[in-house]
């Protein structure tokens, strides 16, 4: 007589369970990388819009990256840390659109739909009264570059080797340069004390030179002639 297969009892582990929530993730993800170009299709699409903006792109391969393990039983071509880069980009995505919006236009749903969505309005609000416009900007390089490492598997102190080398072969003799051809030539410019372009109209209305030689208008004053011998 064969025995009865024992059935796999559904919990966090099941192979159910995980085929549920691939699917669920699969199905979510999906709408969050087509949000952008549908969003006026349903009314979903314009909440998820609303919320997280054009980064909904980004958070929707976050969440691709997750449901194909589960749906796959554990097959991926993606690890834990590469996930974890994946949401922190989006997250850095978010502060970072927003970032550049002026504050008068913060309230208008359009611009935020263009942008980082309700989402990076609220922590880009948050943070901003927090430490300020330039520490703000540092903190969003910084999760950049650390999600960056975190997908490509690259070091940060590699990543931020390459930043200073990029900076460090601009001279600044070739900037001043660069900043001088942008002017205009009748502009005064004062490089290092050698180059001084004065307006050429302004120093000839105080000075006026003809044929070489200044001329220096003295007033004529008359002397009296005695008549009277």
């Amino acid at each position: 007589m064969a025995r009865k297969k024992k059935r796999e009892k559904i919990n966090i582990r099941s192979s159910e369970t995980k085929t549920f929530f691939g699917l669920l993730f699969f199905v979510l993800s999906i709408a969050l990388i087509l949000t952008p170009f549908v969003k006026n299709q349903a009314v979903i699409f314009v909440h998820i819009s609303t919320l997280l903006g054009w980064p909904s792109v980004v958070w929707g391969i976050a969440l691709l990256s997750i449901s194909v393990p589960l749906l796959t039983q554990g097959k991926s071509f993606i690890n834990t840390v590469q996930i974890v880069g994946f949401f922190i980009f989006a997250f850095s995505l978010n502060i970072l659109l927003t970032f550049w919006i002026p504050i008068e236009s913060l309230d208008e749903v359009a611009t935020l739909q263009g942008s980082g969505g309700t989402l990076g309005k609220s922590i880009h609000t948050v943070v901003n009264n927090t430490v300020g416009d330039i520490l703000e900007l540092v903190i969003i390089l910084v999760l950049v570059i650390v999600a960056f490492s975190f997908i490509t598997k690259i070091e940060i102190k590699q990543i931020a080797q390459l930043i200073v080398d990029m900076f460090s072969n601009i001279k600044i003799k070739d900037l001043k340069s660069k900043i001088d051809d942008s002017l205009p030539d009748d502009s005064l410019v004062i490089s290092g004390g050698d180059d001084i372009k004065v307006d050429t109209e302004e120093k000839e209305e105080e000075i006026k030179i003809k044929d070489g030689q200044s001329t220096i208008h003295e007033p004529i004053t008359t002397m009296p002639v005695n008549r009277h011998t």
